[in-house]
C-alpha cells in the first residue's frame, strides 16, 4: 500500500521508482494524483466519491493521460456500502 508515493521525488527517482514497482507481480494499492505513474503501474482505477466507488478498466490510460472520456466507469457501489465493497473490490 502506497500513499502518494512520488511526492518529493525528482524525475529520476521517481523514474526508478515506477521500474522497480513495475517488476514486482503482486497487488498493489496506491494513492496518487500523479497521472504519469498512475497511467504507468495501474491496469484499473478505483475512484472514490461521494456517490460511491467507481472502476475504470481498460480506458484507465487514456483517462489518465487526460484523453477522450468516452468510456464511462462502472460504478460499484452506494456510499453507505463503502467498507464491505472496497473489501470485495481488493479481493
Amino acid at each position: 500500500m502506497l500513499d502518494e508515493p512520488t511526492n518529493h521525488l525528482d524525475i529520476v527517482t521517481k523514474e526508478m521508482l515506477i521500474t522497480a514497482l513495475s517488476q514486482y507481480e503482486g497487488t498493489m494499492l496506491f494513492v496518487s494524483h500523479d497521472r504519469h505513474f498512475l497511467a504507468a503501474l495501474s491496469n484499473r482505477v478505483l475512484e472514490l466519491t461521494p456517490e460511491g466507488i467507481h472502476q475504470y478498466g481498460a480506458a484507465t490510460r487514456s483517462m489518465l493521460r487526460g484523453q477522450a472520456r468516452s468510456s464511462r466507469p462502472t460504478k460499484l457501489t452506494d456510499p453507505r456500502t463503502f467498507a464491505a465493497e472496497l473489501s470485495n473490490v481488493c479481493n
